[in-house]
């Protein structure tokens, strides 16, 4: 079968006589859809029974319903459902959602966006031109029209604020214009200070930009900075955050690209900066929405439908606002005539909604990619070759072999200047603290509620360059969380309560003391010392490190309603227990442990009683967990402890594990830690494993928004 990418529809050039004949009559065309509400971008009404004329992927016309009187074409019955041009991202940024191009179709196509205009300065911070030009490569083979606007501010502030993988100077910034064709902007200028101040840098930049008839996208705060910002050229914007920047932006002749943020985040402003439409009377011709960032657990719940959704909630019409999602985005970028609408020659690019403007079904480039909202077979097979990145993309992490993580402490009083965090916020502030001398870091922690924060250059651009600073109110009492995403430079973030210790390895297990026996026996025992020396320390671990291990599984549990990755879905135990298994066996591992897994096959069906369910309980046909060895108070006694956070709250017996799933007669088969499938196969790379880990974490988040988090109370 034929590839489905943004080339496998013909340049209209080519096609102009076939649509013409089709349009006329002439020619029956290969697709139509009948029985529509044709949702019309152009005139921003709802037009009745309609059918669409399809062929060659693009749309010869659209005609009154009972026009098509031919026999050869394919139908499909929109039974007076809505259908819409599909929607037009005008900017995102692929890489904060953690996954490739092609992966990034399939949600896109599913919430109903079809072309999306994408700033790579993510991973050109990390690999400069090499990364975004493997990133063009990614998405020329994805099932979605994927343009790029070149990362504009590479590093984000300066070399010497941070150190990045990448430096995207106005010549290799003209290269990338020359070179690729789908370069069709200058991404978001985000040094708006020093464009406004006049920076030869970065007004190069703008320069190498404008000379070839690109323009520029933006990113500004604050009134002061817009004349000068307009006058450099820059012509659109997705920070306005209230209506009186909205308002002057627009006349200063900048688009808005209005952001929906998911809305529990500071990135959903456009509720506010809508009013510049809604309550001070500004035309919306200039106006688009927009996602920008999404995590990848929100891609299936806040898209970019419900974006236009919102803006539907915010004061506009259903068609205003399915324009501004589509028609606006194509027109700002001078791609109106492919995209946006459902004029004759235009892309197939189209989307069936039900009364709520929720997608039910996607075509794209006449292609039916999404039905009754699942992927196609069609669509299926598209995505399941995916581009390899370059091995260097692999191996972008490169740190010393030791690093000190947290500062001296100090041995004299000093004045610290410490961030403070406005949680669940952006917000930081610099706070002073007066440090008197003291014995531990600690004593400093629980006096003024701080934590270490450390930055870890990973790049090896300055021999492991560490900063050390401290976080004031992030209420960080034990343990600590480490990143390497984080916009813009992605260097090591870590942050830790105080530990003795915090950066030697665990401490060892204390020698093993020998059973008092009489002397007699004491000879014969001293034969069997290395064999209890090894199943000591290395074939088993005591019940008390068991726990300490369970509690580290268990402190991995997602958040429902925000299920930041990479945490574990406990919460939803309805699925998905091979991956959250194998998870497990990876992060027991990396602790020095050797899991193993034991799977459970129902010989009727398995039923657990759970507080984290609305029905509360849950049903199986098997299910599988991590176990661990571990020993007993007497000699060589051992036994095979079960690690699941998903039922208990501690480590239990297969015996336990078993009782709690109320089918007697099932069996239990114990693996290697390898297996990853209940059939057999591995996962070496984990790949499904975190596909399957996000797909869970998106069911607990939707079922958290639906009807409300888990536990339940009224569960018994």
């Amino acid at each position: 079968m034929a590839s489905l990418t943004r080339f496998s529809v013909k340049p209209l050039s080519t096609m102009t006589r076939q649509l013409a004949a089709v349009a006329a009559g002439r020619a029956d065309p290969d697709v139509v859809i009948k029985g529509a509400r044709v949702l019309s971008t152009y005139s921003e009404r709802l037009l009745a029974d309609r059918e669409i004329w399809l062929t060659g992927g693009r749309i010869a016309a659209v005609k009154p319903s009972g026009a098509h009187k031919g026999s050869a074409a394919r139908i499909h019955d929109a039974r007076g459902s809505i259908v819409a041009p599909g929607l037009v991202d005008p900017h995102i940024h692929i890489e904060s959602s953690m996954v490739t191009a092609c992966a990034y179709a399939e949600a896109a196509l599913l919430n109903g966006t079809t072309t999306i205009f994408c700033d790579s300065h993510e991973i050109g911070n990390v690999m400069d031109v090499g990364g975004v030009e493997a990133m063009l490569e990614d998405a020329r083979q994805a099932p979605l029209s994927i343009f790029l606007t070149v990362p504009s501010t590479v590093p984000a502030t300066s070399p010497r604020l941070e150190t990045a993988g990448g430096d995207l100077t106005a010549a290799k910034i003209a290269a990338l214009f020359d070179k690729w064709p789908e370069a069709v902007a200058l991404g978001e200028k985000m040094d708006f200070v020093q464009v406004a101040m006049g920076d030869e840098r970065s007004h190069a930049i703008l320069a190498a930009s404008l000379e070839r008839g690109r323009p520029v996208s933006g990113h500004v705060y604050g009134r002061e900075f817009v004349a000068a910002y307009a006058a450099s050229g820059v012509t659109d914007t997705h920070e306005a955050i209230d209506r009186e920047i909205a308002d002057e932006m627009l006349e200063a002749g900048i688009w808005l690209f209005l952001r929906g943020g998911p809305p529990t985040t500071p990135w959903h402003s456009l509720p506010q900066a809508i009013k510049t439409v809604t309550e001070l009377g500004a035309s919306h011709k200039r106006v688009a929405v927009c996602t920008d960032d999404r995590d990848a657990h929100d891609l299936m719940l806040f898209g970019l439908d419900w974006v236009t959704r919102e803006a539907i909630k915010a004061g506009m019409t259903p068609q205003q606002a399915w324009a501004m999602g589509s028609l606006h985005g194509a027109t700002r970028f001078g791609m109106d005539g492919e995209i946006g609408g459902m004029g004759g020659g235009r892309r197939a690019d189209l989307v069936l909604l039900d009364d709520d403007h929720k997608p039910v079904s996607t075509w794209y480039g006449g292609e039916l990619v999404v039905e009754d909202g699942k992927i196609t077979p069609r669509l299926d097979e598209a995505l399941s070759t995916r581009y390899r990145y370059p091995d260097a993309a692999y191996h972008t992490v490169k740190l010393p072999k030791q690093v000190k993580l947290t500062p001296p402490l100090p041995t004299g009083t000093v004045v610290a200047h410490t961030i403070k965090t406005e949680l669940p916020g952006i917000t930081l502030g610099h706070v002073t603290v007066r440090l008197e001398p003291a014995k531990t870091w600690q004593d400093h922690f629980d006096k003024h509620g701080l934590c270490f924060v450390t930055v870890v250059e990973r790049h090896a651009k300055s021999a492991g360059n560490v900063a050390y600073g401290l976080l004031s109110n992030f209420n960080l009492k034990r343990g600590a969380v480490a990143s390497s995403v984080g916009h813009d430079s992605h260097n090591i973030i870590d942050v830790r309560a105080f530990m003795p210790g915090p950066d030697g390895p665990l401490p060892p297990f204390p020698k093993p003391e020998l059973l008092k026996l009489p002397w007699p026996i004491r000879l014969w025992r001293w034969p069997w010392w290395p064999w209890w020396w090894w199943w000591y320390c290395w074939g088993c671990i005591s019940a008390k490190r068991a726990q300490q291990v369970f509690d580290a599984m268990s402190a991995t549990s997602c958040a429902p309603l925000t299920v930041p990755a990479p945490c574990i879905p406990f919460l939803y135990p309805d699925d998905g227990c091979w991956a959250r298994a194998h998870e497990m066996c990876r992060l027991m591992i990396n602790m020095g442990l050797s899991p193993r897994k034991v799977w459970i096959d129902a010989s009727t069906h398995l039923h657990v009683n759970t507080k984290n369910n609305p029905n509360c309980f849950v049903e199986w046909g098997w299910h599988v967990a991590p176990t661990l060895c571990v020993r007993g108070p007497y000699f060589f006694q051992h036994q095979e402890m079960v690690i699941d956070p998903s039922l208990f709250t501690t480590p239990v017996s297969k015996a336990t594990w078993k009782g709690v799933q109320g089918d007697p007669g099932a069996t239990l088969t114990d693996t290697d830690a390898t297996q990853f499938w209940h059939g057999g196969g591995d996962d070496p790379t984990y790949s499904n494993t975190n596909y399957y880990l996000n797909v869970y974490r998106l069911a607990l988040q939707a079922r958290a928004v639906q009807v409300g988090p888990p536990p339940y109370a009224y569960c018994p």
